[in-house]
């Protein structure tokens, strides 16, 4: 099952009925200010949507992935770029942090949550909780592909070929949020080329995404019952947490939010 593309998923301002439901619980839950691709993508099978929430929805209401997620961050070794950050004026930094902040809770968070469903229990169970979510000001509007240029999106492009497989369609949702900040795309391209090139991305993304399957494995003794996941989509999200997967944008976002600080 190859993995859908986050540019053409179903947006949220298109979604109605039981679905425009479910999105809204997902952000209450989770505590987010949009939905990322995983859930949107689900979407275009049948059942999958609501099944797979029903399953991972008591375990985000306990705020153990959040504490997972924290545990997580605090050891991971990230590839940050070694120039400076350009390309954002001073009264925009907030907002592109807050950007960034969102799809790495979103990202981090159904890495997490997610990986429990392949996993088997094992290790010291988590017993920490995330004491509330955060409060989130409002996010610069997601950019469609048709509002943006031949030549931001050539940078999209590259920028998301870092730590990704040839071939995968679509982009990265954060990349082109980004896209309000063309020359910060291309800060962002010139930072990581050398850590592409090296395999240091690479390598941080095989770590995280180790280290992120030992921490699910220790919160799921509070999975609940999963048989009625539809097969498919059981199988796109083992992709979205496999390598490079969801951990891949886990990675690279904490990397450019720890470059930005």
């Amino acid at each position: 099952m190859e993995l859908r593309n986050p540019v053409t998923a179903v947006s949220e301002a298109e979604v109605t009925g039981e679905t425009a439901r479910i999105f809204a619980e997902v952000r209450e839950t989770m505590g987010l200010p949009l939905i990322t691709s995983i859930w949107r993508i689900l979407t275009d099978i049948e059942d999958a949507l609501p099944t797979s929430w029903a399953a991972v929805k008591p375990l985000y209401e306990t705020g153990k992935p959040a504490a997972a997620l924290g545990l997580l961050m605090s050891n991971a070794t990230l590839p940050i770029p070694e120039t400076e950050p350009r390309g954002i004026p001073v009264e925009d930094l907030p907002a592109v942090r807050t950007i960034i902040d969102a799809y790495n809770r979103s990202n981090g968070l159904n890495l997490i949550a997610l990986s429990t469903l392949s996993v088997e229990p094992t290790g010291p169970p988590i017993t920490e909780a995330e004491a509330a979510a955060p409060h989130w000001p409002g996010l610069r509007r997601l950019l469609p592909a048709d509002e943006i240029d031949a030549e931001t999106w050539a940078s999209l492009k590259r920028v998301d070929s870092f730590g990704n497989l040839p071939g995968r369609p679509g982009v990265a949702t954060l990349w082109r949020h980004l896209a309000h900040w063309p020359e910060f795309l291309k800060a962002i391209e010139e930072g990581m080329a050398p850590l592409q090139q090296d395999d240091t991305i690479d390598r941080s993304i095989t770590a995280l995404r180790t280290s992120a399957r030992e921490y699910a494995a220790r919160l799921t003794r509070s999975r609940p019952d999963t048989s009625r996941i539809p097969e498919p989509a059981t199988k796109l999200i083992e992709r979205y947490v496999g390598e490079p997967g969801v951990a891949r944008m886990v990675t690279l976002g904490h990397a450019l939010r720890s470059w930005l600080v």
